[in-house]
């Protein structure tokens, strides 16, 4: 019998000894020809004879040595439908079904028979054919789309009571057509195989558990059971069960089911990692920051369901589908008396308006959006960025005014000390003692700042007396800690103390956008300390990129005065607003909505106050809950220069909308100036009503081509 070669998980083997004595215990059982355990992956592999003993029993050898193997293979891959089973299900009986028509007219066979054939096709097709897309038309292109058939098989009786031949050829455009629609739905149906099958199979490729450290220990949990800051130990070949950062080890990931690129990504110390990528090499220790419906893999794979959903899917396309059918329709019914207005037959001038009609290809736009949409959901993921709906992924492009709030876009929301100044006798630590016992129990941004900038400096007394083991001056000079007290310019003012030569230096750090905390002792004025909101990086940039794509910027600023026009200079934004009150937000909301302005909001905190008063509420912030409903777009970093991302990628699929709504227009145009005007003079006219259905395939063809050519090329740069 052959040995097998098995890989198992271990727990708690961490020191070489421990591995010893695994593999030594191991190798002295009958039926193990190989043993090795790897300390870093947390690895068994053994090479055994499955005749003289199983997995079982090797996990009760393991255990017998004190500690805990088991088997916890990757599930597998859901499988997509394979193109060969569409085919034999769908093109097979569809060709069979138009070679049958033709067959009865050499057989001078009733044309009964061929209209026994439309019925069985139709009812294959569109009641028991899960694949058709012609479920998916919304209801005034259904109808168009029967009334095309119904109109063509009634004028085939007519001619098949008149004994006329051509009723044949009628039959026969509508079993083209069906078969050309089933055409089109195998080359959709493998598009989606290809660009989103892999997202939405993620639900049946989680693990059902992880390998959870706690106290030192290796414990399996469900993985529902996963909670945050919980550690999860990911070895080879698993895949990860949650998002989070990597605190220890070193692997490669691979990330295609996130990315839609097959390539694998290194990962270290302070990575991110998402649920449902594989751990390819290495292991990994995880913090995990979000598990179940918070995970970025999750909201990916929703909004693929809702993309395929008729009412998000076709949201960029409604109303360009309406006018199309309208256009048609109309063309159709010129084209009809047109011809009958130059003395041809009716029939002539019908088989005219049929071809028209029938080479409409009435989703054509809409079927390029899932490939489309899909693409770009992907690399916004990896940038960090989470679209909740399809509307706010068309919308985000569009938009034309931003209002942020300084916290978290332009500036951090805490504070940093940037200068610490004593008066000429005054100790450096003497005033530092006095700041901690000042603001250490103090709540205040700048106190927790102070507290921050201290605690780096190894000050950690709980008051100021700890002074009096540096000082020779002695306990009694900072006893009494009534005389110290701390207030910024206005209340050192209003307290009347005079700030005297101060008042420069004071005056500078305020124009600079500091805040200026100023401590005295009796009066006096011995120092102060200056802090700021730091500028958050690449946000100068940010602005400068969105002010050049013409966006109009709004900025509320939650500082002092002096930040606000040092902010308002530094960005180059006449339109700020200075800690605004509800009535100024309401006022400016209103205005923006009299003028048709598209409208952002960037806020790191509640979005309820804005919900319903501007287009797309946008919630930034690292460990923004992603499940915030006012939100529509989250910015999972605290980075004003995702929400750019956002802008641009929006930008990029509206642009794609674009121009798959010029090529349809274009596309009808030739229709029917090609099949309605000018090959009815060169050709017989009941000839176009069998070319014509081929048309929909061929420029269904052509889109996903395209849109296939267009993602390669991207993911490629």
């Amino acid at each position: 019998m052959a040995l097998i070669k098995k890989t198992f998980s271990v727990e708690n083997i961490n020191i070489r000894a421990s591995a010893d004595t695994v593999e030594k215990h191991l190798r002295s059982k009958q039926g193990i020809s190989y043993v090795s355990v790897s300390i870093r992956d947390h690895t068994l592999t053994v090479d055994y004879d499955p005749e003289i003993v199983d997995e079982k029993r090797i996990i009760q050898y393991v255990r017998d040595c004190g500690y805990t193997a088991y088997v916890q293979d990757v599930p597998p891959l859901v499988q997509t439908e394979k193109t060969s089973d569409i085919i034999r299900q769908m093109v097979i009986p569809s060709v069979l079904n138009a070679l049958f028509i033709p067959l009865y007219y050499v057989l001078r066979m009733p044309p009964i028979f061929a209209l026994i054939n439309i019925a069985v096709q139709f009812i294959f097709v569109y009641r028991f054919d899960k694949h058709s897309e012609i479920k998916k038309l919304s209801l005034s292109q259904y109808l168009l789309f029967f009334s095309i058939t119904i109109v063509t098989v009634i004028t085939g009786i007519y001619l098949t009571a008149a004994d006329d031949p051509r009723s044949y050829l009628l039959f026969l455009s509508v079993v083209i057509m069906i078969a050309s629609e089933t055409f089109s739905d195998l080359l959709i149906i493998e598009d989606k195989n290809t660009v989103s099958a892999a997202v939405r199979r993620y639900r049946d490729n989680l693990p059902e558990s992880a390998s959870v450290m706690s106290e030192h220990k290796e414990k399996q949990k469900n993985i529902r059971s996963l909670q945050k800051d919980d550690i999860v130990l990911v070895r080879p070949n698993e895949m990860i069960p949650a998002d989070g950062k990597v605190i220890d080890g070193y692997a490669s990931i691979d990330e295609s089911l996130l990315s839609g690129i097959d390539k694998t990504v290194e990962k270290s110390s302070g990575s991110y990692v998402y649920a449902g990528t594989r751990c390819v090499r290495g292991s990994v220790k995880v913090r995990i920051e979000k598990v179940g419906s918070k995970t970025a893999m999750m909201h990916l794979t929703d909004l693929a369901e809702k993309t395929a959903s008729e009412s998000s899917f076709r949201s960029p396309f409604k109303t360009m589908s309406k006018y199309v059918i309208v256009y048609i329709i109309v063309a159709a019914v010129i084209i009809f008396y047109g011809w009958m207005f130059t003395g041809r037959d009716m029939f002539f001038a019908l088989c005219c308006s049929l071809a028209v009609i029938s080479s409409s290809c009435l989703y054509a736009i809409p079927l390029s959006s899932e490939s489309s949409v899909m693409h770009i959901v992907r690399q916004a993921v990896m940038k960090h960025i989470l679209f909740k709906s399809v509307d706010a992924l068309e919308t985000a492009g569009k938009i034309d005014t931003l209002i942020i709030e300084q916290d978290g876009t332009l500036t951090d929301p805490e504070m940093i000390v940037t200068d610490f100044i004593t008066a000429g006798e005054t100790k450096t630590g003497y005033l530092e003692y006095i700041a901690y016992a000042l603001e250490s129990k103090s709540d205040r941004p700048f106190a927790r700042a102070i507290t921050r900038y201290l605690k780096t400096r190894r000050i950690s007394g709980v008051d100021a007396r700890e002074y009096s083991e540096l000082s020779t001056i002695g306990r009694d000079a900072v006893r009494n800690m009534a005389k110290y007290r701390s207030g910024t310019m206005d209340e050192i003012l209003e307290a009347g103390i005079d700030p005297g030569v101060w008042t420069d230096t004071i005056n500078h750090l305020r124009q600079e956008g500091k805040r200026v905390l100023i401590f005295t002792e009796n009066r006096t004025i011995i120092g102060m300390i200056a802090a700021v909101k730091p500028l958050i990086p690449a946000s100068e940039e940010t602005v400068e990129k969105l002010k050049k794509e013409g966006i109009e910027i709004w900025l509320f600023t939650n500082g002092t005065m002096d930040e606000s026009a040092v902010l308002s200079r530094h960005f180059d934004l006449p339109n700020v607003i200075h800690r605004p009150a509800k009535d100024e937000k309401e006022r400016l909301y209103n205005a923006l909505d009299a003028e048709g302005s598209v409208t952002a909001y960037i806020s790191s905190r509640y979005l309820g106050n804005v919900k319903g008063k501007v287009d797309i509420p946008v919630m930034i912030g690292t460990g923004t809950d992603l499940d915030q409903d006012d939100a529509q777009i989250i910015l999972t970093r605290n980075r004003l220069s995702d929400f750019s991302d956002a802008y641009e990628l929006s930008s990029q699929l509206n642009e794609t909308i674009q121009q798959f709504q010029l090529i349809s227009l274009l596309y009808h145009a030739a229709v029917i100036i090609v099949l309605g005007l000018i090959l009815p003079v060169m050709i017989d006219s009941s000839i176009l009503i069998l070319l014509a259905p081929c048309f929909p395939a061929l420029l269904t063809w052509m889109i996903l081509r395209f849109t296939k050519k267009d993602r390669i090329n991207d993911e490629s740069r």
